[in-house]
C-alpha cells in the first residue's frame, strides 16, 4: 500500500527546482574553472614560439624554451602572448611597424636587423614549471 501525500505536487516542484538550480550552478562553475588561465605573473614556463616579419619571413623560433613570465623582463609582445595563456593552446601576437624608430614593443627587434619592421608570431605554452 502506497502512502498518500496531499502535497506531492509541491514536493515534485521543489525537487525539480533544486535539480535545475544545481545543474545551472554546476555548469557555471565548470565554465569558470575551464576559462581560468594556466599562466600567471611570475610563472616559469616552457614555450614553443615562432616569430616572423609582417610579410612572413622567418626570424626565429624554438621547439622548447624556458621563459620566466615577468612583465619587466619579457618583451611586451611575448609577454602579452604568454601571460594568461592556457597550456597547449597557441596564441598569436602582432607588433606594427614603427617608422619613428622608437617603438619598444618587442625587445631585441628595435636594434637588430629586423628593427622597426612589423612582426607577428605564435606562442604555445608547453608546461608551467613552478606549480
Amino acid at each position: 500500500m502506497r502512502p498518500k501525500y496531499h502535497n506531492w505536487r509541491r514536493i515534485k516542484r521543489i525537487t525539480l527546482g533544486v535539480v535545475v538550480i544545481g545543474v545551472v550552478i554546476g555548469i557555471l562553475a565548470w565554465s569558470a574553472v575551464t576559462g581560468w588561465p594556466d599562466v600567471r605573473e611570475g610563472d616559469t614556463v616552457r614555450i614553443r614560439s615562432e616569430i616572423l616579419t609582417a610579410d612572413g619571413a622567418w626570424i626565429e623560433g624554438s621547439e622548447d624554451v624556458t621563459v620566466y613570465v615577468d612583465a619587466t623582463k619579457t618583451p611586451l609582445a611575448l609577454y602579452s602572448a604568454i601571460a594568461r595563456a592556457k597550456v597547449d593552446v597557441p596564441k598569436t601576437f602582432a607588433v606594427a611597424a614603427c617608422p619613428d624608430h622608437v617603438y619598444i614593443d618587442f625587445g631585441g627587434y628595435t636594434a637588430g636587423p629586423h628593427a622597426w619592421e612589423g612582426i607577428r608570431g605564435t606562442v604555445t605554452v608547453l608546461e608551467v614549471l613552478n606549480r
